[in-house]
């Protein structure tokens, strides 16, 4: 009998064996995103087992804040345990209840062990501001630049 996580990759494989090769020809990356997942093992298995750099991780930081008040990792952990299959990171606070996108600063999510996690690794993953209120976008790059987070 298949669990859950052997049924939920061959339906992922299913749908994008096809793709994949056409994605890394063209020079597109895939991003597989977390979105309310409680642990970081099964999503990055699924990234590794197509086995080709035109899938990668996608994580909104947000979402892994809202796990964790479920008892799931931070973003940071993500972070470290992803590695260099991080493409990249959606960059919105919240207060860890609703999937908020607000601007960094305004809500509860550490950012100084997300950006020390993100420190630690050569690579570079693209960071974007994924926000509600897209006034609010320079707001969110001040508090990171203020902070020393980013340049």
């Amino acid at each position: 009998m298949c669990t859950v996580h052997e049924q939920s990759f061959a339906l992922a494989h299913q749908t994008l064996d096809e793709i994949v090769p056409l994605a890394g020809r063209s020079g597109c990356v895939l991003v597989i995103e977390v979105c309310y997942d409680l642990a970081t093992r099964p999503l990055i298995e699924l990234v590794r087992s197509f086995s080709d750099n035109a899938v990668r991780l996608s994580l909104d930081v947000g979402h892994a804040h809202i796990n964790e008040r479920r008892g799931g990792p931070p973003a940071d952990q993500w972070v470290r345990d992803a590695g260099a299959l991080l493409a990249h990171l959606h960059l919105q606070d919240t207060d860890g209840l609703y999937d908020r996108h607000w601007p960094p600063g305004r809500g509860s999510l550490n950012w100084y062990a997300l950006f020390e996690a993100l420190g630690r690794h050569a690579y570079e993953p693209r960071l974007l501001l994924e926000l509600v209120d897209t006034d609010q976008i320079a707001t969110g790059a001040a508090f990171l630049v203020q902070r020393g987070l980013v340049r």
